[in-house]
């Protein structure tokens, strides 16, 4: 659908345009459980392994080394071809979940796209405001690590409970 969408409105960007507004409340529980973390690196992990609830075409991961992080897009699912506007949306969602999570005054090293570039940069640019790589190994949003130290704003009693109980279920299920 991204793909015949780019084309019909001769847009190569579309991805980015339909993901901005995806936010990590938008994420369902796993954006619930993510916000219930005590830090971000806890929210993240939190996020990750509840990812695979909502998308079975795709992973999300975290790796940490030498002082810089990776939170990583790949598809795994084998049919799906020409996913240059899934990977730029996946990243644009990846990089709005960070934001929310650290807040406003994060800024990642790098963006990394596993697919070619649109034609006209200027867009992703300015929503990103940071270097990108294009025709990447993998899709991932590279930032700096001592932010997974930042500790999340408290998540009220309440709400947390409720969370907790559509979580548990699951919980499982996941590491089925």
């Amino acid at each position: 659908l991204l793909q015949v969408s780019a084309q019909q409105s001769n847009c190569d960007h579309i991805g980015l345009l339909l993901a901005r507004q995806v936010r990590l409340a938008d994420m369902g529980l796993a954006g619930q459980v993510a916000m219930c973390g005590d830090t971000v690196g806890e929210g993240l992990r939190n996020f990750i392994k509840f990812f695979t609830l909502q998308n079975s075409a795709a992973t999300v991961s975290l790796f940490t080394s030498g002082g810089f992080s990776r939170f990583v897009y790949s598809i795994v699912e084998p049919r799906m071809t020409d996913t240059g506007q899934l990977q730029l949306g996946a990243m644009t969602v990846m990089f709005n979940i960070l934001q929310d999570l650290c807040g406003h005054a994060w800024l990642p090293v790098v963006v990394m796209f596993a697919s070619r570039a649109p034609s006209n940069l200027r867009p992703c640019q300015k929503f990103f405001g940071v270097p990108m790589r294009l025709d990447s190994d993998e899709s991932a949003v590279i930032f700096e690590s001592h932010w997974l130290d930042r500790p999340l704003p408290l998540v009220a009693p309440l709400k947390r409970q409720q969370i907790e109980a559509e979580r548990l279920p699951l919980a499982r299920k996941v590491t089925e």
